[in-house]
């Protein structure tokens, strides 16, 4: 990475003393140009001496100008056509990324019955060995969840807002998946191991039916996280949630 760096640092100066020298040439000539004008105003029109003139002093002081600020003025170029650039790559994907928030929308609906959390919590409620698993309210974690759907609807559509909508999205997800489903998960399987009883074969084909649902949206969002860390070219999406066991 040094070494990088310094051949880079080294690039740069070679370019800027390349510039420095084009300037002074550039500079030289027009004011060797500016002089033979003044030298020689008898032979032209007053006007047209002036004119030519004020645009050759206003071109000297603009070519040193860009010498003496070149190097910002060139990050600054550089910066803005970067964030366009970038805005732009973010745009691409908000609908992708749009498309996970409905999903997840379908994952934390108390009212639905086809998700993995409302199987879990069938479990607690119609088997009583099951009672005592530690399971929160849907309903709570919707409502945050609404919160983060209006943001996004009415967020920017840059790089900005999108990785703060992703950054927001993975604490939400990762919370969701560790209270929700892994951790009763594990609570169900200790149960069964301790007292040898299992859940029903219903709820057994249930659970795997929605688990199989649930690992598909997590791995498919996991894939959208490597493309979008390759897109920005930075590691800003989570790669990794922990996924349910078996029961």
């Amino acid at each position: 990475m040094g070494k990088v760096n310094k051949n880079e640092d080294m690039s740069d100066e070679k370019t800027r003393d390349k510039r420095i020298v084009a300037i002074a040439t550039i500079i030289g000539a027009l004011t060797a140009i500016l002089i033979s004008m003044i030298a020689a105003r008898d032979y032209f029109a007053p006007t047209f001496v002036n004119v030519v003139v004020i645009v050759l002093l206003v071109m000297i002081v603009i070519v040193n100008g860009y010498g003496i600020f070149g190097d910002k003025i060139i990050r600054c170029v550089k910066k803005v056509v970067k964030e366009r650039r970038e805005n732009k790559l973010a745009n691409n994907r908000f609908n992708e990324f749009d498309r996970f928030m409905d999903k997840f929308g379908e994952f934390v609906e108390p009212r639905r019955c086809d998700n993995i959390v409302y199987t879990l919590t069938q479990i607690k409620n119609k088997e009583a060995v099951f009672s005592d698993i530690l399971l929160l309210s849907a309903e709570y974690f919707n409502d945050i969840f609404i919160v983060l759907r209006e943001a996004f609807q009415k967020s920017r559509r840059n790089k900005e807002s999108l990785l703060l909508l992703i950054k927001c999205f993975e604490v939400l997800l990762n919370a969701y998946n560790k209270l929700y489903i892994c951790e009763p998960v594990e609570q169900i399987r200790s149960i069964q191991k301790e007292s040898k009883n299992d859940i029903t074969k219903e709820r057994k084909e249930e659970y795997r039916k929605h688990k199989a649902i649930y690992d598909k949206f997590v791995i498919e969002y996991m894939d959208f996280a490597k493309v979008i860390n390759k897109t920005f070219n930075e590691r800003v999406a989570r790669v990794y949630f922990e996924r349910p066991k078996e029961l």
